[in-house]
């Protein structure tokens, strides 16, 4: 039925008040696929079309991020709606390809930092409190068992 009704465009759906039907006809995708996309079970999608669940905010954001997985794996932008399509554009000219390698640095930058940090703090609890710590504990509360002496502690010399 979707499909027959395409040609009489998207509008027709949003006027209707089914935002989420004009998006999954702008994509081109049957109602398991924008389910999918939009990560909710078949049977719910299938209620809000029918109008027996509520469509909230929740629904359309989901069904644009929907749209926005879309256009990526597709490499086109032309299913999105208007203001997605300019929200898209206007990220692009945000990042620019020298910008992106410009924060690629910034963010490496910051981890090393991060790890020097966290190697001169765990140099400083084995001065003071004369304990060895595992290089990257996976659960903090063994550093707090560590520095109250409780586990770990190096053998006197």
């Amino acid at each position: 039925m979707i499909r027959d009704l395409r040609d009489h465009g998207v509008d027709l759906y949003v006027a209707a008040g089914n935002e989420i039907v004009a998006l999954q006809v702008k994509a081109n995708v049957t109602q398991a696929q924008m389910a999918t996309a939009m990560g909710i079970p078949l049977r719910t999608y299938e209620d809000i079309v029918a109008g027996r669940s509520k469509l909230r905010a929740i629904h359309i954001q989901a069904a644009e991020y929907a749209l926005l997985e879309m256009a990526r794996e597709r490499g086109d932008i032309s299913i999105l709606t208007p203001a997605l399509a300019d929200l898209v554009l206007d990220l692009a000219k945000i990042l620019k390809p020298d910008s992106v390698a410009e924060q690629k640095q910034s963010l490496q930058a910051s981890l090393e930092q991060k790890k020097r940090d966290r190697k001169e703090a765990a140099e400083h609890i084995r001065r003071h409190f004369d304990v060895e710590i595992p290089e990257r504990p996976r659960d903090y509360s063994v550093l707090a068992k560590i520095v109250h002496g409780r586990k770990n502690k190096k053998p006197a010399n």
